[in-house]
């Protein structure tokens, strides 16, 4: 299915014909129109996935080792992506979720274990290669929530967290007695969570925090681990100086952070400056009627429900009987034992 288009679906087939579906009516599926090949000799298709960041790329893997790159607006290829060797059998693609011109390619055989990272504004041979595995590539997935990180699964029983930029492994876990044929992030869960399947009918999830890290390799920590706000400091004249955080990724690749000043006028709340004196009057005398008392004009004088609420549950505490009063507020009344039960 297309990311950015969720009604559109694209299979391939093994005499190599692409077609695009659009189920916006799932009871009568429309086929859109054909994709012409222009030639170009496919074999069968092994994988396709669609580009993250541009709804009309197609990109389809083929038994020939090819990466094609379709257009949809021109229904025809635009791009072919070939490795030298010619022995590449295409097992997974996974485009880059930020650089739209990025895709990671991979292979099942046993003789090509390297994923390949291409970049289409130099589609003459990749841009890198990560060594990592000892048997054939199953699957690939490229995480959205922190484009560095992509995973990979292979027939050696291994499945591999890379650090893209560094292009080394980040993270490995053993998948047990049987390949796991099929790996993928979670979009919707927590940051770091993914499923893997295996060919025992069996689907784990796996959490990055209980995968050990490779300490020369995990020197960054991961995007959703970053504070926005690195820092902050008063001034004078109620200003206030906040260094906040932001992330970038480089045509390499690799992710940069910078931090930059954002300097802001705080106003004074002139109701919170003619309070604070009476607040701290009544905390010093330790006075509960004189602390409900204050609770009470401040519960009046709210026009938001939710602060009054807050202002009430506060006066709670300095009743003379204030887990029966709290009860009450709460709707437990029946819970409240009477005078004469023990």
């Amino acid at each position: 299915f297309n990311p950015l288009s969720p009604k559109l679906l694209a299979s391939g087939a093994m005499d190599g014909e692409v077609c695009i579906w659009d189920l916006a009516n799932p009871a009568q599926p429309s086929l859109c129109p054909a994709m012409q090949s222009s030639g170009v000799s496919t074999g069968q298709v092994t994988c396709l996935q669609w580009n993250r960041k541009v709804q009309h790329i197609l990109a389809t893997g083929t038994s020939s080792g090819s990466v094609v790159v379709w257009d949809l607006k021109k229904s025809r290829p635009v791009i072919t992506l070939s490795d030298s060797s010619g022995r590449r059998r295409c097992s997974s693609i996974a485009w880059n979720p930020e650089i739209a011109t990025q895709v990671m390619v991979s292979s099942d055989d046993d003789l090509s274990t390297t994923l390949q990272l291409w970049d289409l504004r130099n589609a003459v041979s990749p841009v890198a290669e990560l060594a990592g595995h000892h048997k054939g590539v199953l699957s690939l997935d490229w995480s959205i929530h922190d484009p560095s990180l992509l995973l990979s699964s292979g027939k050696d029983n291994r499945v591999l967290v890379w650090d893209v930029p560094s292009r080394q492994v980040r993270q490995e876990m053993s998948s047990g007695p049987n390949w796991k044929f099929q790996v993928q992030w979670s979009n919707k869960l927590q940051p770091g969570v993914f499923a893997g399947g295996t060919f025992e009918g069996v689907i784990g999830l796996h959490s990055l925090s209980s995968l050990p890290a490779d300490a020369s390799v995990a020197t960054k920590p991961l995007e959703w681990e970053k504070k926005p706000v690195s820092g902050a400091s008063f001034g004078f004249g109620g200003k206030l100086l906040k260094i906040v955080n932001s992330s970038r990724q480089l045509p390499t690749g690799e992710t940069v952070t910078t931090g930059s000043g954002e300097l802001d006028q705080l106003h004074a709340d002139g109701g919170v400056s003619k309070l604070s004196p009476e607040f701290e009057s009544a905390i010093k005398t330790a006075d509960k009627e004189a602390l409900k008392d204050l609770c009470q004009s401040r519960m009046a004088a709210c026009q938001d429900p939710e602060e009054a609420e807050t202002w009430k549950f506060l006066q709670t505490h300095f009743e003379n009987d204030t887990q029966q009063v709290l009860l009450k507020r709460l709707g437990f009344e029946s819970f409240i034992p009477s005078p004469g039960d023990e």
